[in-house]
């Protein structure tokens, strides 16, 4: 069995773990496009890492040359807009019409502006549809000093965008400005796994997309289990629940049944496809069920070699965090909480945060001080899954850092900052 790199990949980004923990029953919710609507939640993920402030914009050519999409069909309009799902398809000619004229002219008002080509069409549906996920749950996390329990509940049904708006770049060119849900970026830095945008490029054309991520998230489960391997008793995989995801039709185009043999060799040609095509490598032996005289049940065995990176003693959402990039993720946190201070001290609706203002507040330790300690305490509970009872000692390595920073950026300053692994 091959072992796994130990160094995190400079292609790889953030998926939402809610997502690939249920994305048979998340593909299930989109009734239109949705292969794409995959790639812009993958896209906006990725540029997510790279952005502290939660808002970014979607360039269409710049996404079509990524996600390897011809622009036309990006440009081409939709018949029937999700925006408009409550007329008749008369109505929306007419209401087209209306605006047509007015829509290059209208930068903020989304609410007046038709969106209604394919990728627009994706867009406002990620903006305006909640998306549920079978995978609600809770955590507690215990303060070390004062020894009580907090409950704190994961989020599993919201929008990707919190607000949109198509911006005028000029000769036609239009941009699409966002921002991000809180309850998605609190995922990318605390319940998450990684993809590779190449895997999921190689396997799009054949519909196996899905069953990576699934898998993904399944080598990342068995980490935090201590396990290499899926089990063949209790807790087994389903043969079906696999087919669904390799796209294993049970009947042909005629209506005949598929015999179970001829499934299972296909959805084996799929696992040997993901396994050949990525960077994900296992193996798969099948066993049988009690009482039963075909093997249908399929072991997965990643082998040990990732089981070292994560730290399956960190309480909280600690534990989903990969070793190698928890400094990172500690960083992101401290960077998101002070965002939310300023944010709540500072800013009013969606107006976009002025990134030097915010740099200099955060920079300045006679500024909003306390409030500052306590932002610090809360991201705490995402880094060691407590407030822990050295805290005030962490926020101090924190403000000197600050005081000693010579006015470089926030998030400089933090990677200076010697916070202690663990528990602290």
């Amino acid at each position: 069995m091959q072992n796994n790199s130990q160094i995190i990949s400079p292609t790889s980004f953030r998926i939402d773990k809610y997502l690939v923990s249920d994305i048979y029953g998340f593909n299930g919710q989109i009734e239109t496009d949705e292969r794409l609507i995959r790639n812009i939640i993958y896209s906006v993920a990725e540029d997510y890492e790279h952005s502290l402030f939660g808002y970014g914009s979607i360039d269409p050519a710049k996404f079509a040359e990524r996600w390897q999409y011809d622009p036309s069909y990006l440009r081409k309009r939709v018949a029937e807009p999700y925006q408009l799902r409550d007329l008749s398809p008369s109505e929306i000619e007419s209401y087209r019409e209306r605006i047509s004229a007015r829509k290059s002219q209208k930068k903020d008002e989304s609410d007046k502006y038709v969106w209604d080509t394919h990728l627009e069409n994706a867009i406002y549906i990620l903006a305006s549809k909640p998306f549920n996920f079978n995978t609600y749950g809770e955590f507690v996390v215990v303060d070390d000093r004062t020894k009580k329990e907090q409950v704190f509940k994961s989020h599993a049904s919201f929008t990707l965008f919190s607000s949109i708006s198509a911006v005028s770049r000029g000769r036609g060119k239009v941009v699409y400005a966002y921002t991000l849900n809180d309850n998605f970026e609190k995922n990318l830095t605390r319940y998450y796994i990684r993809g590779e945008r190449e895997s999921l490029l190689q396997l799009r054309g054949s519909g196996l997309d899905s069953l990576y991520l699934f898998l993904t998230n399944l080598k990342v489960n068995l980490a935090l289990s201590g396990a290499g391997k899926t089990p063949s008793g209790d807790g087994a995989l389903s043969f079906d629940n696999l087919c669904n995801l390799a796209g294993v039709p049970t009947h042909t185009k005629d209506g005949k049944e598929y015999p179970p043999k001829k499934r299972k060799q296909l959805l084996i040609d799929a696992l040997n496809k993901v396994t050949d095509s990525t960077e994900l490598k296992f193996s798969v032996k099948w066993e049988k069920a009690f009482g039963e005289r075909a093997a249908y049940i399929p072991v997965i065995d990643f082998g040990d070699g990732h089981l070292s990176r994560y730290n399956v003693k960190q309480p909280g959402l600690g534990r989903f965090v990969l070793d190698e990039e928890r400094s990172t993720i500690q960083r992101q946190l401290i960077q998101r909480e002070f965002l939310t201070l300023y944010k709540k001290l500072f800013s009013s609706g969606y107006r976009p945060i002025d990134e030097e203002d915010f740099n200099a507040w955060a920079i300045d330790n006679s500024r909003s001080k306390e409030e500052k300690a306590t932002a610090l305490k809360l991201a705490y509970i995402g880094i060691y899954g407590c407030i822990p009872e050295n805290a005030n000692e962490i926020n101090k390595l924190v403000f000197d850092a600050i005081a000693h920073g010579n006015g470089r950026p926030f998030s400089d300053i933090l990677k200076l900052v010697p916070f202690p692994r663990g528990r602290a």
